[in-house]
C-alpha cells in the first residue's frame, strides 16, 4: 500500500477552475510522515486540450541530467509519460506526468527520495482512467 506510514495531512481538496471560456478540475491532497511530506495535485483537462498541451509542450525539449546532485529524466508508463527529478541537495523529487491525453498529475515530495515518490504511482491505476 502506497500510504504505508504516510497520514493523510488535510482532506481532499476540489475545484473547478475557469480561465475564459476553458474549464478544467483540479483536486489536491497531502501526506505526511515524520518530516516528510508529498502532495498529490491532479487535474483533468477533459474541456480544456488546450491546457494539457501547455501544460506537457515543454517536454520534448528536455534533456536528461543525470549528476551526482540532480536527476532529471522522462518517466513513461503505458499511456502515460513525463518527467521525474530529484536534487539531493535538498531531497526533493517530483514526477510530473500526462495520463491518457487528458490528465496531468504532479507528485511533488520534500525530504523524499525519487523511489519513495514513485511508489505512490502505483495505487493510481493508470489502465482504469478514461481515454
Amino acid at each position: 500500500d502506497f500510504l504505508q506510514g504516510f497520514q493523510r495531512s488535510q482532506e481532499l481538496k476540489g475545484k473547478l477552475v475557469r480561465v475564459g471560456n476553458i474549464t478544467y478540475s483540479v483536486c489536491e491532497q497531502s501526506f505526511t510522515q515524520a518530516d516528510q511530506r508529498i502532495k498529490v495535485l491532479m487535474f483533468d483537462f477533459s474541456d480544456a486540450r488546450i491546457m494539457y498541451n501547455q501544460a506537457t509542450k515543454e517536454w520534448h525539449n528536455f534533456s536528461p541530467i543525470l549528476t551526482d546532485t540532480l536527476t532529471l529524466q522522462a518517466i513513461r508508463m503505458t499511456n502515460c509519460s513525463g518527467w521525474q527529478s530529484h536534487r539531493k541537495s535538498s531531497n526533493t523529487s517530483e514526477i510530473y506526468l500526462g495520463i491518457c491525453d487528458r490528465f496531468f498529475l504532479i507528485l511533488t515530495g520534500e525530504h523524499v527520495d525519487l523511489e519513495t515518490l514513485k511508489s505512490f504511482l502505483e495505487d493510481f491505476h493508470f489502465d482504469q482512467f478514461p481515454k
